[in-house]
């Protein structure tokens, strides 16, 4: 995460994927919510910024996620002990 809010995935210097949210605000944070939402949140918890709209849709529902980066370089959300089965991916493709 820069200091400017922008979450940015770089291979060495270059920029593949970011969420775009550079300059809106300060001091922010990114988060895994209880229900499986991965939210970038700004400075007090006020506004967020950018989520991955994983979120279970069921009322008062908790959905272990995991966020991580294949070798390939698709960041990838999965359920937890699912890791086949992607409830969001960047797309991402590259060569290491």
């Amino acid at each position: 995460m820069q200091y400017d809010c922008n979450i940015v995935f770089y291979i060495a210097i270059n920029a593949f994927w970011s969420t775009k949210t550079y300059g809106k605000s300060f001091d922010c944070t990114l988060r895994m919510q209880e229900d499986g939402n991965l939210v970038l949140y700004g400075a007090f918890d006020i506004n967020n910024y950018w989520s991955s709209g994983t979120y279970c849709r069921k009322y008062n529902c908790v959905m272990l996620s995991i966020f991580h980066v294949q070798k390939d370089c698709n960041l990838l959300i999965s359920k937890d002990g699912i890791p086949n089965i992607p409830t969001w991916q960047s797309g991402l493709t590259c060569k290491l």
